[in-house]
């Protein structure tokens, strides 16, 4: 009789295994923090009360004391984690337009260290366009090619040559080239 080694647990990303939770390394960073813990909470195989005192103790110390008026039968309840996450954001997520605004500042002000390879500019480029997009700020194809070209540090005789050979001025087209 043949047998399948493939066991369908294993089709399971998380069976059954602890995966460890996102680090809070500072508070400026705690909109993507928040968004991870979102995606760790779907795979962490823990049980939902010991869920929020976890993350308690693997926030820094400085952020825990933040805290701490968070009683231990708040946080090892089933909606502990949400006791945190809403403690958290209500003392570190800056106010909504104050963020849109940094984010945005941050991508306009962007431009590529000359010791930085291409490669590595355009994944940062869209990580940080991808940052407005959670803002509901789109920018058209038109406008994003403009910006990565005049971002990239590049000297003008390398953006004339870019711009000569581009067929359509579009995103895509201006990262191909």
């Amino acid at each position: 009789m043949a047998t399948n080694s493939n066991n369908s647990n294993s089709n399971n990303i998380n069976s059954g295994k602890l995966v460890n939770p996102p680090v809070l390394i500072n508070v400026d960073n705690i909109d993507s923090w928040l968004h991870d813990l979102e995606i760790w909470r779907c795979v962490t195989g823990l049980d939902k009360k010991q869920q929020g005192p976890i993350i308690y103790l693997s926030l820094p110390e400085k952020i825990k004391q933040s805290c701490r008026d968070l009683k231990i039968p708040a946080l090892d309840s089933d909606n502990g984690l949400d006791l945190l996450v809403d403690k958290l954001e209500k003392l570190y997520v800056k106010e909504s337009k104050t963020t849109t605004y940094l984010a945005y500042e941050k991508f306009e002000s962007f431009q590529r260290p000359v010791n930085m390879t291409i490669q590595d500019y355009l994944n940062e480029f869209e990580r940080l366009y991808n940052d407005i997009m959670r803002f509901k700020i789109e920018l058209p194809s038109a406008v994003l090619a403009y910006r990565l070209l005049k971002s990239a540090n590049l000297s003008e005789e390398k953006q004339q040559l870019a711009r000569a050979t581009i067929s359509d001025l579009t995103y895509d087209n201006m990262k191909r080239q």
